[in-house]
């Protein structure tokens, strides 16, 4: 296949891709309450609102931080190219189920970055665990505050 015809079709399936987010956008917009919302909107006090994304954007930097330090050594992975495949992660997570973001960072750093399937398997086995032990953490310091 010709370069062109590759771009020609990439251009097509983002215009699908456009084109089927705008229906499912307008399909929620129409069953909203929007005199509801905008009542809502009123009562926002601003920097709770930008804490808040604040928060979740340092989600995917220190994420981001932790995969890089969690190579072996002798692996070196670009900040901005480790903070894609999080993003990718984070996002495929939120829609598709059954772990499957997770196993496209493991592919995509396998494969993209070129670490194998090894370091990659290592990379989330180490990434699973913290996430765990910081869960039961949490769990502890709730049992132990909570009356």
């Amino acid at each position: 296949m010709t370069s062109a015809l590759k771009s020609k079709n990439r251009r097509w399936l983002l215009v699908l891709a456009w084109a089927v987010a705008s229906i499912f956008i307008y399909l929620v917009a129409r069953k909203l309450q929007w005199d509801s919302l905008l009542g809502e909107l009123k009562n926002i006090r601003p920097f709770w609102l930008i804490l808040a994304v604040m928060g979740n954007l340092l989600i995917m930097v220190f994420g981001t931080s932790q995969w890089i330090n969690f190579l072996p050594r002798g692996y070196h992975i670009r900040f901005k190219n480790m903070l894609e495949i999080n993003a990718l992660m984070a996002m495929t997570s939120n829609t598709v189920p059954f772990l499957a973001g997770q196993a496209l960072a493991v592919v995509l750093l396998a494969k993209r970055e070129k670490v194998g399937h090894a370091v990659a398997l290592s990379v989330m086995a180490l990434d699973q665990f913290a996430e765990g032990f910081a869960k039961m953490s949490l769990f502890l310091l709730v049992v132990l505050l909570t009356p």
